[in-house]
């Protein structure tokens, strides 16, 4: 798969995750769908980390790189190596993130068939304050999968 079919694909698979959870808040709380995630630390995950985990094991190569570059110029990247950082990245963001509404756009691809960008606005709740978040990645695609990721914040003005 070239950088622009993984981009759609990874779009496509974000889009489902944020409908799986509108479904879920709509289902009758008697209604459980559990999907239990191919890494065996992780918890079982209902609604939401059923696309999620999807994503990762379709989408990630095993020995991923993760940076998160903040839009704070005083504060470190935060990198990490391996498909299980991706799982506890994943994890801590929704420890601590409450998502009203995310919108997603792209894939954005060249001519080459190893980049493409995606941009995430988000509405989010974290540590008791709502706030609006924006950033986009930049992903690297080798072999099918994606190689490197790197989260971009936009500049508060």
């Amino acid at each position: 798969m070239d950088a622009r079919s993984v981009g759609l694909r990874l779009v496509e698979l974000a889009r489902a995750n944020q409908d799986a959870t509108a479904v879920e808040e709509l289902y009758d709380e008697n209604i459980v769908s559990i999907e239990i995630m191919s890494d065996p630390e992780a918890e079982p995950q209902m609604g939401e980390g059923i696309q999620d985990a999807t994503a990762v094991e379709e989408l990630y190569d095993e020995n991923i790189v993760s940076i998160e570059i903040m839009s704070d110029p005083e504060a470190e990247p935060q990198m990490g190596e391996g498909i299980q950082t991706i799982y506890e990245k994943h994890a801590w963001w929704e420890s601590v993130a409450t998502v009203h509404n995310i919108d997603i756009e792209g894939p954005f691809a060249g001519n080459g068939d190893d980049h493409f960008v995606v941009r995430f606005q988000m509405d989010v709740t974290m540590e008791g304050q709502r706030s609006q978040m924006t950033e986009v990645g930049l992903y690297t695609v080798a072999n099918g999968k994606i190689m490197k990721e790197v989260y971009l914040g936009l500049v508060p003005q």
